[in-house]
Protein backbone atom coordinates (compact mmCIF):
# COMPACT_ATOMS: atom_id res chain seq x y z
CA UNK A 1 0.00 0.00 0.00
CA UNK A 2 1.33 3.43 -0.94
CA UNK A 3 1.26 6.22 1.61
CA UNK A 4 -0.19 9.37 -0.02
CA UNK A 5 3.04 11.30 0.56
CA UNK A 6 4.98 8.61 -1.29
CA UNK A 7 2.58 8.84 -4.20
CA UNK A 8 2.98 12.60 -4.23
CA UNK A 9 6.76 12.31 -4.12
CA UNK A 10 6.61 9.72 -6.89
CA UNK A 11 4.54 11.97 -9.15
CA UNK A 12 6.66 15.02 -8.35
CA UNK A 13 9.78 13.01 -9.02
CA UNK A 14 8.45 11.96 -12.39
CA UNK A 15 7.59 15.54 -13.32
CA UNK A 16 10.91 16.94 -12.22
CA UNK A 17 12.95 14.22 -13.88
CA UNK A 18 11.08 14.49 -17.18
CA UNK A 19 11.52 18.27 -17.11
CA UNK A 20 15.20 17.93 -16.17
CA UNK A 21 15.76 15.41 -18.95
CA UNK A 22 14.18 17.78 -21.43
CA UNK A 23 16.18 20.79 -20.23
CA UNK A 24 19.43 18.82 -20.12
CA UNK A 25 18.90 17.45 -23.61
CA UNK A 26 18.38 20.94 -24.97
CA UNK A 27 21.34 22.38 -23.06
CA UNK A 28 23.73 19.63 -24.15
CA UNK A 29 22.94 19.66 -27.84
CA UNK A 30 20.90 22.67 -28.98
CA UNK A 31 22.50 22.57 -32.43
CA UNK A 32 21.40 18.95 -32.81
CA UNK A 33 17.83 19.90 -31.95
CA UNK A 34 17.92 22.79 -34.42
CA UNK A 35 19.31 20.67 -37.24
CA UNK A 36 16.78 17.91 -36.54
CA UNK A 37 13.97 20.42 -36.72
CA UNK A 38 15.13 21.66 -40.12
CA UNK A 39 15.30 18.23 -41.71
CA UNK A 40 12.08 18.26 -43.71
CA UNK A 41 10.11 15.14 -42.93
CA UNK A 42 13.20 13.04 -42.20
CA UNK A 43 11.71 11.71 -38.99
CA UNK A 44 8.45 12.20 -37.16
CA UNK A 45 10.17 12.10 -33.79
CA UNK A 46 13.77 12.00 -32.62
CA UNK A 47 14.37 8.62 -30.93
CA UNK A 48 16.90 10.10 -28.45
CA UNK A 49 14.28 11.47 -26.01
CA UNK A 50 12.62 8.06 -25.87
CA UNK A 51 15.94 6.36 -25.15
CA UNK A 52 16.73 8.86 -22.39
CA UNK A 53 13.21 8.45 -20.99
CA UNK A 54 13.62 4.67 -20.95
CA UNK A 55 16.93 5.04 -19.11
CA UNK A 56 15.38 7.49 -16.65
CA UNK A 57 12.44 5.12 -16.09
CA UNK A 58 14.76 2.18 -15.37
CA UNK A 59 16.79 4.28 -12.92
CA UNK A 60 13.65 5.67 -11.29
CA UNK A 61 12.22 2.17 -10.89
CA UNK A 62 15.35 1.05 -9.05
CA UNK A 63 15.16 4.02 -6.67
CA UNK A 64 11.43 3.54 -6.09
CA UNK A 65 11.86 -0.16 -5.34
CA UNK A 66 14.69 0.67 -2.94
CA UNK A 67 12.36 3.16 -1.22
CA UNK A 68 9.82 0.39 -0.62
CA UNK A 69 7.35 1.00 -3.42
CA UNK A 70 5.79 -2.25 -4.60
CA UNK A 71 6.69 -3.47 -8.12
CA UNK A 72 2.99 -3.86 -8.95
CA UNK A 73 2.41 -0.21 -8.03
CA UNK A 74 5.15 0.89 -10.41
CA UNK A 75 3.85 -1.44 -13.12
CA UNK A 76 0.35 0.04 -12.79
CA UNK A 77 1.58 3.63 -12.56
CA UNK A 78 3.78 3.45 -15.64
CA UNK A 79 1.80 1.07 -17.86
CA UNK A 80 1.70 2.63 -21.32
CA UNK A 81 3.54 5.80 -20.23
CA UNK A 82 5.63 7.35 -22.99
CA UNK A 83 7.26 10.77 -23.38
CA UNK A 84 4.95 13.42 -24.80
CA UNK A 85 6.90 15.81 -27.06
CA UNK A 86 4.19 18.47 -26.76
CA UNK A 87 4.66 18.54 -22.97
CA UNK A 88 8.41 18.86 -23.42
CA UNK A 89 7.88 21.76 -25.84
CA UNK A 90 5.46 23.49 -23.47
CA UNK A 91 7.89 22.97 -20.61
CA UNK A 92 10.49 25.01 -22.50
CA UNK A 93 8.04 27.91 -22.79
CA UNK A 94 7.20 28.30 -19.09
CA UNK A 95 7.57 31.93 -18.02
CA UNK A 96 9.79 30.88 -15.13
CA UNK A 97 12.38 29.81 -17.70
CA UNK A 98 11.84 32.30 -20.53
CA UNK A 99 12.16 35.54 -18.55
CA UNK A 100 14.73 36.90 -16.19
CA UNK A 101 14.04 35.91 -12.61
CA UNK A 102 13.42 39.46 -11.42
CA UNK A 103 10.86 40.06 -14.20
CA UNK A 104 8.98 36.93 -13.15
CA UNK A 105 9.14 37.85 -9.46
CA UNK A 106 8.01 41.43 -10.11
CA UNK A 107 4.95 40.11 -11.93
CA UNK A 108 4.06 37.32 -9.48
CA UNK A 109 5.34 38.28 -6.02
CA UNK A 110 3.06 41.22 -5.38
CA UNK A 111 2.26 42.86 -2.03
CA UNK A 112 -1.26 41.39 -2.19
CA UNK A 113 0.14 37.88 -2.82
CA UNK A 114 2.50 38.26 0.15
CA UNK A 115 -0.34 39.50 2.36
CA UNK A 116 -2.58 36.62 1.28
CA UNK A 117 0.20 34.14 2.02
CA UNK A 118 0.74 35.61 5.47
CA UNK A 119 -2.99 35.42 6.22
CA UNK A 120 -3.13 31.79 5.07
CA UNK A 121 -0.13 30.94 7.23
CA UNK A 122 -2.01 32.29 10.26
CA UNK A 123 -5.42 30.82 9.39
CA UNK A 124 -3.99 27.38 8.58
CA UNK A 125 -1.55 27.28 11.50
CA UNK A 126 -3.03 24.10 13.02
CA UNK A 127 -2.81 22.26 9.69
CA UNK A 128 0.78 23.34 9.16
CA UNK A 129 1.72 22.21 12.68
CA UNK A 130 0.16 18.80 12.01
CA UNK A 131 2.02 18.49 8.70
CA UNK A 132 5.25 19.51 10.38
CA UNK A 133 4.84 16.83 13.04
CA UNK A 134 3.75 14.17 10.56
CA UNK A 135 6.23 14.81 7.73
CA UNK A 136 9.01 16.87 9.31
CA UNK A 137 8.59 19.86 7.00
CA UNK A 138 8.65 23.48 8.08
CA UNK A 139 5.54 25.59 7.49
Amino acid sequence: MIIPSRLLRLSLGVSVCVAATSVAAQAIAPETAASSATEAGAQQQDPAPIASFEQWLADFRQRALAAGIEPSTLDNAFAGVTPDPSVQALNQQQPEFTRYLWEYLDAHVTPSAIQEGQQLLISQHALFQKLQQQYGVDP
